[in-house]
């Protein structure tokens, strides 16, 4: 057993090791570890059960697959993430707002905040000592290897197995080679017409996506692809929800391009649909022979969206002068009631004239505060 103070060396699946530094790890992080790795499971379906009923009523929305997501999000990662980054990954805070708000106490919105990162990139965030000293680095392992457990179980599920795999308009590239070497991103070019499953069904359009290759400070080897990107031709496209293939698997944890839903106008010819990053790590180590593919939910031609001009919002119609009411407020005090006013038959512009030069009237406040339109209505009450 390591002494107090002694350096001690931990080794991770997939047989690399790191230097826990010395000292024992804290009370509260080990508690905070077992806490946020509290996942319960149905044994007989492997949903993921929710805390309460808002947490359930939250999931209204979301797709099967989706929602299989959410409560583990729910249930596993949001402790974590509202224990250790709150004070920055939340919309007010200097992290940014959709695109890392993961933190936010509203565990919707924090859920679909987390899907633009994606797992990967989350987790080798919190395992990297060099993002936020004192609070990520490799004391989170043994919480984030139960989170992807569960993370996997969920992408695994009935309900996200064959998500996207079916329908008229699903499309699935070919598998290319990646050769990408380090630092620098290369650029993987598919002709939809030739290199998808729907040959000839798309106008000359071209599909690109840029990966490169990094080894993070005390992780493995790792793809960063990004970039998505379509060029049209004569016809606009309708593009939605990418999927990510590395050696023929189908990627699970990278969610970053699924929520992709965009209109490509025709003719156009650099148009990305997303400026956030996939993080693919590859434990084994990368090879010559990696391949990269992606899958579409929708991918076809079509004509541009109708646009939908604002319904105007209707003029209230405006509400009629009481000219009976003004001359009981504004002349009734000295001219008596309507029925048997002294002023029956005045016109407006008389009762004007009146007002500017009747000294009774000049100095009475309710009669000078009154409108021209205001006196014309006190006139037509006085025929």
């Amino acid at each position: 057993m390591a002494k107090r103070g002694e350096n001690r060396k931990t080794t991770r699946d997939d047989g690399t090791t790191y230097d826990r530094g010395p000292g024992w790890p804290s009370i509260t992080a080990l508690t905070l570890a077992m806490a946020v790795t509290a996942v319960f499971f149905n044994n007989c379906s492997n949903e993921f059960l929710l805390r309460n009923a808002s947490d359930e009523a939250s999931l209204a929305g979301l797709s099967v697959c989706e929602a299989e997501q959410a409560k583990v999000f729910y249930s596993s990662i949001h402790p974590f993430t509202s224990n250790k980054c709150a004070s920055c990954h939340v919309p007010t805070g200097p992290a940014g707002a959709s695109s890392a708000g993961f933190a936010d106490k509203d565990k919707r919105a924090a859920f679909n905040a987390f899907l633009l990162p994606g797992f990967e990139k989350f987790k080798a965030y919190s395992l990297n000592p060099g993002h936020v000293n004192g609070i990520t680095g490799p004391e989170n392992l043994a919480a984030m290897d139960r989170v992807e457990v569960a993370w996997v179980a969920a992408g695994n599920s009935v309900g996200c197995k064959d998500a996207g795999d079916s329908g008229e308009f699903r499309t699935k590239l070919v598998d290319k080679p990646i050769g990408a070497t380090t630092g620098t991103a290369k650029v993987i070019q598919f002709n939809l017409d030739n290199d998808s499953d729907r040959q000839g069904e798309f106008g000359g359009a071209t599909f690109e996506i840029s990966i490169a290759q990094n080894t993070p400070v005390g992780g493995a080897v790792t793809y960063y692809i990004t970039r998505p990107n379509v060029k049209t031709a004569a016809q606009g496209m309708e593009v939605k929800a990418i999927s990510v293939y590395i050696n023929g698997q189908k990627y699970i944890e990278g969610t970053t391009f699924l929520g992709i839903d965009r209109y490509v106008p025709a003719a156009t010819t650099n148009l990305i649909l997303s400026n956030a990053t996939v993080l693919k790590q590859m434990p084994a180590g990368v090879s010559p022979n990696d391949t990269i593919a992606v899958s579409f939910n929708h991918l076809r031609l079509a004509d541009p969206p109708p646009v939908t001009e604002p319904t105007p919002t209707p003029t209230p119609p405006a509400t009629p002068l009481n000219g009976a009411l003004l001359y009981a407020n504004a002349c009734a005090g000295c001219h008596g009631s309507l029925a048997a006013s002294t002023k029956r038959g005045r016109t407006a512009q008389q009762i004007l004239t009146a007002r500017m030069t009747v000294p009774s009237m000049m100095d009475n406040a309710a009669v000078q505060a009154l409108s021209a339109a205001e006196i014309g209505a006190i006139a037509d009450a006085l025929r």
